[in-house]
């Protein structure tokens, strides 16, 4: 983690199948600039070669491929791990840990929130302190995908997103906000997907 000083907020990044691209500079230095520490992770590098066959152990392919089989369910637990991390870091605030994740990164900042996967593969008595889903496929149905912790977490999603869906990113949060979960989605109109992918300079992002 890039932090300075002591005690001071981190952000985790978790990427799309795609890897570390300009979306991730993007967020590291816009959230840097406001006195917020990050921490990239490359879920696809470790990753980079596996089976895409069972019967087929010759056949190898990369890395997002194999990421995306698993349907974000992988940086869930990345997420866990740099969560677990960070906690212990010495310069790093544990109570404030937020994730920010693009694509399958956003599935994982989504979905971290359920208990059930929480007590599968997370750390006891450590959650994110909040989250944002960039463009997160929120179609998936998940047992108890509805028993969620209690940290709030903003939805970012265009109307025209070519993978995900913004109508199913918007039932589920209806489903969740009427449990009281703090959860809100922001529909773009006429945004396709990796919407700030797009960067030049001081202008930001560009649809």
């Amino acid at each position: 983690a890039n932090a300075a000083d002591k005690n001071v907020p981190v952000v985790v990044l978790l990427h799309g199948g795609g890897g570390i691209s300009d979306p991730q500079e993007y967020w590291i230095k816009t959230l840097n600039s406001i006195g917020l520490a990050t921490f990239m992770v490359d879920s696809n590098w470790a990753r980079r070669k596996c089976s895409s066959d069972k019967e087929n152990k010759s056949f190898k392919v990369q890395g997002p491929f194999c990421n995306g089989a698993h349907r974000g369910l992988l940086r869930i637990i990345d997420a866990y791990r740099a969560l677990e991390l960070l906690s212990k870091h010495p310069r790093i605030d544990p109570a404030r840990i937020g994730c920010l994740g693009t694509s399958l990164g956003g599935v994982g900042c989504l979905y971290q929130s359920v208990k059930r996967f929480q007590k599968m593969w997370g750390t006891p008595g450590i959650e994110f302190a909040a989250s944002v889903p960039m463009y997160p496929n929120c179609t998936f149905k998940w047992i108890e995908d509805d028993v969620m912790s209690d940290e709030p977490i903003r939805i970012h999603i265009g109307d025209l997103d070519q993978y995900g869906s913004a109508k199913s990113c918007v039932k589920y949060v209806e489903r969740l906000r009427l449990k009281g979960k703090d959860i809100t989605v922001m529909v773009y109109a006429g945004v396709h997907h990796t919407f700030d992918a797009k960067i030049t300079g001081k202008h930001g992002l560009q649809t």
